[in-house]
């Protein structure tokens, strides 16, 4: 959700906070009643495709950075031992099949990354038993094997929520255009019944249909909505 749909959804959820605390002044209004009921009914469907974008980013990403970093470490220290120990033995073919730096495993696409963890850990296994004076146990291989599970299974779970927030915030825009046209066409057009009766809820109302401008969350500056009708004076 951009930061205008963010403003905008505040925007909707303080005109129905308004409407909610004076059901007492539109409740005996038949189509004020309806179209108020329809609204609630399409923004909790909005309110909950935008707290879903919100589980979605942030927490899993971290997740994935740090298991990621958790295995790079850890591979380097292996592969690093396994060098040593092929290269005191002259075997350069099986140093050069783990020479990899700290940068290399951490940069690149995550496959490449767990490819490269992977073949660390398959050659320190096969040179297991040569790997203990190098300070290379069973312990720590599969200390080795758990991290590289971690990542695997952090790097799938990211896939997948990637793959649902496109789903969701496809559906966005259309939610937005339901509660739209329920705001644009019926409540604004009925409010104005209600300057003379409750001039507070005609006041406060119109108060909530204005939208804090998205570039300046904190600035007490507020501007109109360009694409909404005119309210009524």
């Amino acid at each position: 959700m951009t930061g205008r749909q963010r403003s905008k959804l505040d925007m909707f959820e303080a005109a129905e906070s308004v409407c909610s605390q004076y059901k007492h002044v539109w409740g005996q209004l038949p189509a004020f009643r309806s179209a108020f009921e329809q609204f609630q009914a399409e923004l909790t469907v909005l309110t909950k495709l935008a707290t879903t974008q919100r589980r979605h980013t942030g927490g899993v990403a971290q997740e994935k950075v740090r298991t990621r970093q958790e295995l790079c470490a850890l591979a380097f220290e292996v592969a690093s031992a396994v060098r040593a120990s092929a290269l005191a033995a002259g075997d350069s073919k099986a140093a050069a099949k783990v020479a990899f730096s700290v940068t290399q495993l951490r940069i690149g696409k995550d496959t490449l990354c767990l490819e490269r963890c992977r073949q660390i850990l398959t050659t320190a296994e096969g040179q297991q038993t040569h790997l203990e004076s190098f300070g290379i146990t069973r312990q720590r291989l599969t200390e080795l094997s758990a991290a590289l599970e971690r990542f695997s299974a952090s790097t799938r779970e990211t896939r997948q929520l990637r793959s649902e927030n496109k789903t969701v915030t496809a559906q966005v825009p259309a939610a937005f255009k339901a509660v739209e046209e329920i705001v644009y066409n019926q409540l604004d057009n009925l409010i104005p019944q209600f300057r003379s009766s409750s001039q507070r809820f005609y006041n406060l109302y119109q108060e909530a249909r204005v939208m804090r401008s998205a570039l300046q969350p904190q600035a007490s500056v507020f501007e109109a909505e360009p694409e909404e009708p005119p309210m009524l004076d």
